[in-house]
């Protein structure tokens, strides 16, 4: 029997790639929906040129349409979230199917437009902020190692900014359910909190002990968010 729905999955940034992916996909499985993980933009040209929001957009809709779902769910991590959030009005209108939205540790721009960022930073602030988040300490210590490291982590904020900008100036979203971990080292709860007074609609928010890189604990509750955005009338 072809899934009712069809559960999109957005990765954090840099060095967080594959967690949004590992988890949703089980989760997905376990709820009968289908599963289609995505990856962010990989460079500011493909967003300023256009052909990563095409590209996805496409490739979802072929998804939706093959699967015959009634009902897709975007979820993204941090930068995967922004994904999702700048995606969501067109998958809603192109799919025509109701479409939800699941972000974690996903910060709200500001009047301005901003959310934290790592940008601007040096190795050394990124591998403080890394190491607060249990990062492994032989790659800190490394000189090289953390300097490729900084490097991803700078392209994905730059990333996180662009789209950030583009939010700030679009319309709110009807309707989103954040999951905020309380010892993130960058992106506190209140960035996360912030979205109530942006979304038009059903706001729900989650706040575990945690860090950035979830925990078999936080996982687990974004599942259960997850299987709730599934099973919902």
């Amino acid at each position: 029997m072809a899934p009712e729905s069809l559960v999109v999955s957005f990765p954090a940034a840099g060095v967080g790639d594959s967690m949004a992916g590992w988890l949703t996909g089980p989760a997905a499985e376990c709820s009968g929906a289908g599963y289609l993980p995505l990856p962010n933009p990989g460079c500011l040209e493909e967003l300023i040129s256009d052909d990563w929001r095409r590209r996805t957009l496409s490739q979802i809709q072929h998804a939706v349409t093959e699967a015959a779902v009634d009902r897709v769910i975007l979820v993204g991590h941090c930068l995967g979230g922004l994904s999702a959030l700048y995606l969501v009005d067109e998958v809603r209108s192109r799919c025509a199917v109701p479409t939800a939205l699941v972000v974690v540790n996903t910060p709200c721009p500001d009047g301005e437009g901003r959310v934290p960022s790592l940008a601007g930073s040096t190795d050394q602030e990124i591998g403080e902020v890394l190491a607060a988040d249990g990062f492994p300490t032989e790659v800190l210590e490394d000189e090289d190692m953390l300097a490729e490291v900084a490097d991803r982590v700078r392209d994905g904020a730059r990333l996180g900014d662009w789209i950030s900008r583009r939010l700030h100036a679009a319309g709110a979203p009807p309707a989103l359910t954040v999951l905020s971990t309380r010892r993130d080292a960058f992106i506190g709860v209140e960035h996360c909190a912030a979205w109530r007074n942006r979304v038009l609609g059903e706001f729900n928010l989650t706040i575990v002990d945690g860090r950035h890189t979830l925990d078999d604990a936080s996982m687990g509750v974004l599942a259960r968010l997850l299987d709730s955005a599934i099973s919902s009338p």
